[in-house]
């Protein structure tokens, strides 16, 4: 009997954790906690993608990401997210301003900083997953100067 019990709750747990994948064939599927059939993973997505940054330009002309860190709390895409909101509210000379600031108060990274950019990049994924790291577009929202002060 006891042999029995554990079968059948064994082929029931499986059951239901397969039973979410049923949803992939439905024209709109639901997604639900905690059974989940991993729209994430599963959604047609396009080839593109379009990413808000900043960027820092050296003495020499050289352009180079600002790292995250210098933007503001949290993690990456936290920030990302953050960076893309303040773009579209249309604050983006006041975001510049203010990472340029932060920048010309830190010694250690982007010493060489002297402008900042902050653009909108379009990607191919498939080119940037074999290496492209160059946007096929780019757009400018705004551009400040990174003023250091002296000593």
């Amino acid at each position: 009997m006891t042999k029995l019990r554990a079968g059948i709750l064994s082929i029931t747990m499986v059951a239901t954790t397969l039973s979410p994948i049923g949803e992939n064939w439905r024209p709109r599927p639901k997604d639900n906690f905690p059974l989940s059939h991993y729209p994430m993973f599963s959604a047609k997505r396009s080839d593109s993608v379009r990413i808000t940054y900043l960027l820092a330009a050296d003495s020499s002309g050289n352009w180079s990401p600002v790292s995250y860190r210098h933007v503001g709390p949290g993690g990456l895409n936290q920030v990302r997210r953050q960076i893309a909101a303040i773009v579209r509210r249309g604050d983006p000379k006041w975001l510049c301003r203010t990472v340029a600031a932060k920048v010309a108060r830190d010694a250690k990274h982007l010493q060489e900083a002297f402008t900042l950019r902050v653009v909108t990049g379009s990607y191919r994924l498939s080119d940037y997953l074999e290496g492209t790291r160059v946007p096929f577009a780019e757009r400018e929202h705004a551009s400040c100067s990174v003023r250091r002060g002296r000593g």
